[in-house]
């Protein structure tokens, strides 16, 4: 018993090396934002180095002067096209931060990542009806443990392609079957009401 106990120490200091940093990895660092405001997607935490979407822009979310809310900053998609993020709040005084933030794209967005200090906020459009949205509002940065929020460092937007967001195929197809059985309906209806009040 005695010799095996030096072991067993042995195994479970190797177990808690082992297993910590995966726990500490697997707890985000900050918490997510609030639901948007407009559609009420709910943000998902992602760690710092996360950023899949094509669109970037990075300047004009701090800066040493008094803020006038809200501003517009633009983004160029290089087609003569541009997403316009209006800033709603920001916080401190002398350097202030921007934190919330709405958009309106002429393009369907499917995915917004906002990075604040030490992880990210992910906002998923792609469940939304035609598998984005081309405007949200209310999107926040991260926050600190005291509920208080990061400033914003920059915002991506994932465009999968340069159109506008369109019903799939079968969601085509079967709002015309609809709209066809409804004009069926109102025809018959009609024709049966004439048949009825024709003197016979």
């Amino acid at each position: 018993m005695i010799k095996t106990l030096p072991f067993l120490v042995l195994v479970a200091v190797i177990g808690a090396i082992l297993v910590l940093p995966s726990l500490a990895m697997a707890v985000p660092p900050c918490l997510v934002g609030n639901p948007s405001e407009g559609l009420g997607v709910i943000p998902t935490w992602a760690p710092d180095n996360f950023d899949d979407c094509n669109y970037k822009i990075q300047e004009g979310f701090s800066g040493t002067l008094t803020a006038t809310l809200p501003y517009d900053l633009y983004l160029d998609l290089g087609d003569g096209k541009q997403v316009r993020i209006t800033v709603t709040e920001v916080k401190g005084n002398d350097e202030w931060e921007a934190t919330k933030f709405d958009f309106e794209s002429p393009y369907c967005i499917s995915k917004v990542i906002v990075k604040g200090d030490g992880c990210v906020n992910v906002y998923d459009y792609s469940d939304q009806p035609y598998g984005g949205t081309h405007a949200d509002q209310g999107l926040t940065s991260t926050r600190k443990s005291d509920g208080s929020y990061f400033g914003i460092s920059h915002i991506s937007f994932c465009i999968p392609e340069p159109q506008p967001c369109i019903p799939e195929i079968a969601s085509i197809s079967l709002m015309s079957l609809g709209i066809v059985a409804l004009g069926a309906f109102v025809f018959l209806r009609r024709r049966k009401a004439i048949a009825t009040t024709t003197p016979q």
